[in-house]
């Protein structure tokens, strides 16, 4: 994924998004949206700027709006069904909703109810058959009111949240900077320049802000950058390693080993077709894989879940 902050598209009904993903790595990342993760299968662990949450099959987990985060699978990848609702849904009955902040942790073991809750409301969009909206909507406001029993939450100030809305809109230019440059040698100095602040406050606003230091950022989406290319093209590793602005293909090839498990080579090998390129599926699987509505229905019935 090219860009670090995702706006939320609700292309079916608005303020309400499920989908099916299949996450091999996702690098740092906000979206504009609540969004619930119940994984499916697979193991992993999700990184919030308040810690790690290991991920496994049955996890369920709640991503506050702007909330950086970071999916990182063990082995193979992370299956997970996805909900998504904008901060404005029922903002004419609740309008509290936009400004609320939810405690940071899995959900509790036996949170069947819930998990089942959030199933029927993936089945009754992924399916979309007549009058669904009203259902939907229906589904999605009880499930939101289980969640305020769920977990902790507090609803922020006029004040606060417009110091978080103005945090918010500086990380976004930051990012989008980096991702503009990330080719190049981009330095803190130069962040701190077009922000008119000391690089030390840019260096603890991204560590406060996304939990890993600026140059872990750098690194991380140069490597999402990188495995496009390990996987789309016959670049050499030295090559693909001055397209992805590192600074030496030794110093990729140690972030491959760690990420991987194994070579570069090794890695193309496991991946490659008879011709020695890789299939049109494996392009479309780089490190992450979202299903189609259709494919998303055969793969909660193949898992017996619904």
């Amino acid at each position: 994924m090219s860009q670090e902050y995702e706006f939320v598209r609700y292309s079916r009904l608005h303020h309400i998004k499920v989908f099916l993903n299949e996450i091999k790595y996702r690098n740092y990342h906000t979206h504009n949206a609540f969004e619930l993760l119940f994984v499916l299968d697979g193991e992993g662990r999700l990184s919030l700027q308040t810690g790690s949450i290991e991920l496994r099959k049955g996890s369920l987990v709640l991503i506050n709006p702007y909330e950086p985060h970071e999916i990182q699978a063990a082995e193979g990848a992370v299956l997970g069904l996805f909900l998504q609702v904008s901060r404005h849904f029922c903002r004419d009955y609740f309008p509290y909703f936009s400004s609320m902040t939810f405690a940071n942790k899995p959900f509790s073991n036996d949170a069947k109810l819930i998990k089942e809750k959030m199933l029927e409301i993936a089945l009754c969009y992924l399916e979309a058959k007549p009058l669904f909206e009203m259902e939907l909507v229906s589904f999605v406001s009880g499930f939101l009111c289980g969640l305020t029993k769920e977990f902790d939450f507090c609803i922020m100030d006029e004040h606060n949240h417009s110091i978080r809305e103005k945090r918010i809109q500086r990380m976004k230019r930051i990012t989008a900077y980096i991702n503009d440059h990330y080719t190049e040698p981009v330095r803190l100095a130069e962040i701190a320049e077009m922000e008119q602040l000391t690089t030390t406050h840019i260096s603890h606003l991204f560590k406060d802000y996304y939990g890993i230091s600026f140059q872990d950022y750098l690194n991380n989406l140069r490597f999402e950058k990188a495995m496009t290319m390990i996987l789309n093209t016959r670049l050499s590793q030295t090559e693909i390693a001055i397209a992805g602005g590192f600074s030496d293909a030794k110093y990729l090839s140690g972030i491959i080993r760690k990420r991987l498990g194994c070579s570069l080579s090794e890695y193309r090998s496991k991946m490659a077709s008879n011709d020695g390129l890789i299939s049109e599926n494996d392009a479309k699987n780089l490190l992450e894989y979202k299903y189609t509505d259709e494919e998303g229905i055969k793969m909660l019935k193949k898992l017996g879940l619904i």
